[in-house]
């Protein structure tokens, strides 16, 4: 009832394999009607998840932005980009070139500047298309989306009070670059589990 899989078999597992919910989220449904929601054709009462609110104005916010793929579009901005950051960073510290490390910080501050886009697009679609169910994998999901935008902040701020971070010589330089390298790493987590929300395992 949280993200729309459908088990076949006599009894619901443990825990679903996508979201992670617990068997109490499961719900049997007729062999006719599960034929029908996996060709796409059950009507969307018989697929939404039980007990949806009234629609209000942040609901039918949360609703647009669904539908209209919000969150798969902006998401690809940062996890796009921030490969992009740490690979003119490295560059840089390669080459000693300030013009790679440009490149890298203004890639950085158009992540930053995407990050806030992400995150509302992405709690929209979880309350209109799972209901806000709190499942390990949205736990972790919201958890990544935080430490990507912590870190970013923090790497741009850090260059704005110390403009020779990136610079052969200063002692912060590959605390700078694991830092990088972290905030990657849960942008690309982040996505992991989207893809297994989206497609599966």
């Amino acid at each position: 009832m949280v993200c729309g899989y459908i088990h076949q078999g006599d009894e619901s597992p443990e825990t679903c394999p996508l979201c992670k919910a617990t068997k109490d989220k499961f719900k049997e449904i007729p062999e006719k009607e599960s034929r029908e929601a996996q060709q796409g054709t059950a009507p969307a009462s018989q697929t939404d998840a039980p007990g949806t609110r009234a629609m209000g104005a942040l609901d039918r916010i949360d609703e647009l932005i669904t539908k209209v793929k919000a969150h798969p579009i902006t998401v690809h901005m940062p996890n796009g980009l921030l490969p992009v950051v740490v690979l003119f960073l490295l560059l840089s510290f390669i080459f000693d070139s300030m013009g790679f490390a440009q490149v890298s910080f203004y890639n950085l501050v158009v992540v930053v500047l995407a990050m806030p886009m992400v995150l509302f697009s992405g709690y929209a679609d979880w309350q209109s298309k799972y209901g806000g169910q709190m499942t390990p994998v949205f736990r972790q999901k919201i958890a990544m989306g935080i430490i990507v935008i912590l870190l970013c902040a923090v790497l741009v701020v850090w260059c704005l009070i110390d403009d020779t971070v990136m610079t052969a010589g200063n002692s912060s330089r590959l605390a700078f670059l694991g830092v990088h390298i972290l905030a990657l790493i849960a942008a690309t987590y982040a996505g992991h589990l989207g893809g297994k929300l989206v497609f599966g395992d």
